[in-house]
């Protein structure tokens, strides 16, 4: 699927989850997302999604994490 920010155009893939899946029903989607330490960008979305909490290990640029 294809995510846009701005006027760029990225590619991504969501996980095999439940959260994944709630999320993509979603779609389309547009929401305005805040600065956070300069670093990350948040925002809330529209409905909660299904949690199983976990550790990611190792966050690299470009991840999207729900």
């Amino acid at each position: 699927m294809w995510m846009t920010v701005g006027d760029r155009r990225f590619a991504i893939t969501l996980a095999d989850t439940d959260a994944a899946r709630a999320f993509a029903a979603m779609l389309p989607l547009s929401i305005d997302m805040a600065d956070l330490n300069s670093n990350e960008k948040h925002a809330a979305l529209p409905e909660s999604l299904p949690a199983n909490a976990s550790r990611p290990g190792t966050i690299r640029n470009g991840d999207v994490m729900l």
